[in-house]
């Protein structure tokens, strides 16, 4: 990556993370999981960029980490215009290429789950709490960090 990060120093973020979660009933090999990480790349302008992919299983998934730059050769600075919005269309593509389970109809999932308190022997931790976190506010009213503490704590955060 050193040659790509030596030609752009003005560029202040030149790093890219991307991480594909697969939703924990799917079954991905190895080779699909290389496949999905070069069409994503490709797909979002970045497939003449160099990347590493790593395979996690720290959660109750497996999943995979992609890091590449965002900057080319020359040290141009790749376009990140409208990037969440293609980087969801490259995933809803990917999902229907190699039957994965659709991550909008996950969403009504987790929305089952909202208030429920963190169950910590169950697994998935990182997204009981966001789940927590993200709706929260829409429910509940608070005006000071000790009132948000006391109503994280009734969810067990």
């Amino acid at each position: 990556f050193a040659p790509y990060l030596i030609a752009n120093r003005n560029t202040e973020k030149h790093t890219l993370h991307i991480s594909l979660n697969p939703d924990p009933k799917d079954k991905v090999s190895d080779v699909k999981f290389r496949e999905m990480a070069e069409q994503f790349m490709r797909d979002m302008s970045y497939g003449e960029q160099p990347f590493i992919v790593f395979k996690h299983t720290d959660i109750d998934r497996t999943h995979i980490h992609i890091v590449s730059v965002c900057v080319d050769e020359e040290g141009k600075k790749i376009s990140d215009k409208f990037e969440k919005r293609r980087s969801m269309n490259v995933c809803r593509e990917l999902e229907t290429k190699y039957g994965l389970i659709v991550a909008t109809e996950k969403k009504q999932q987790q929305n089952d789950k909202i208030f429920n308190p963190v169950d910590y022997k169950t697994g998935d931790v990182k997204s009981q709490i966001s789940s927590v976190i993200r709706y929260l506010p829409n429910y509940y009213r608070f005006q000071t960090l000790g009132e948000y503490n006391a109503l994280l704590s009734l969810f067990n955060i």
